[in-house]
């Protein structure tokens, strides 16, 4: 069976590839190109294939969900992807209305019907008819945080603060230059941009020349299995497997 899974960024799709690894088993295949995604990968569990990609930013998310729409709706059954996730940030109180309104505009364009409503953090099973008048049952998955507004990059820089008194003092001081360096949030106008600011300020502090291996570094030994905030946010994914 085919999934994919939609993310913001870069950041997002390296967590959730080395969550996928570590926590599900999933192994990598390759990283190809595609018609949906600016950067992916593809995982592999058994039979089961993942595309795991994202297009830059929070704004192009259902922009990749309406190619995935598109191409399901051309698909030889054997390309079909049967499981569709998303990764957003909670940014404000309206965020997840807004993208869900959003994906219903999408799902009206292609007569898709949702058999029950769409939740954050729960399956909804679509139906779509595609071009040779075939009833394709889909299951899709909106990630957001659960209760408070935040993002991958605060889980990150939370645990590094946390296991060491040093990267502890880094961090603070980070979120500080943020807060203080655009004090009319001029340029930071959105909590998201905020906090990824807060992360590549401390990034650039902590390794200035090599910012791209070090992350990597860092979510290969981060204690997957141990987060108990990140083993609720995603406990959904275990059922790609």
């Amino acid at each position: 069976m085919n999934s994919i899974i939609i993310c913001e960024g870069l950041t997002d799709c390296l967590f959730i590839q080395y969550y996928m690894r570590n926590v599900c088993h999933w192994s990598d295949k390759s990283q190809r190109k595609n018609k949906i995604f600016k950067w992916c990968r593809e995982l592999m569990n058994d039979s089961n294939s993942l595309l795991l990609g994202h297009n830059g930013g929070s704004s192009r998310l259902c922009e990749a969900f309406e190619s995935v729409m598109k191409s399901n709706y051309y698909a030889q059954d054997s390309e079909i992807y049967h499981n569709v996730v998303i990764m957003t940030d909670r940014d404000d109180d309206q965020s997840e209305r807004n993208i869900i309104n959003d994906l219903m505009f999408i799902m009206n364009q292609y007569k898709v019907i949702n058999i029950n409503e769409i939740k954050s953090n729960e399956w909804c099973i679509l139906e779509l008819s595609n071009n040779l008048g075939e009833i394709i049952k889909i299951k899709l998955l909106l990630v957001v945080p659960l209760d408070t507004h935040g993002a991958i990059e605060t889980v990150l820089l939370d645990s590094l603060s946390k296991n060491d008194e040093y990267d502890h003092h880094i961090v603070e001081k980070s979120k500080e230059f943020v807060r203080n360096v655009d004090y009319k949030n001029q340029y930071l106008e959105k909590r998201r941009h905020r906090v990824k600011a807060e992360f590549n300020v401390f990034f650039s502090i902590r390794v200035p020349e090599d910012y791209y291996t070090e992350r990597q570094k860092i979510f290969m030994n981060f204690p997957w299995k141990d987060n108990q905030y990140i083993q609720q946010v995603f406990q959904k994914l275990n059922d790609l497997s």
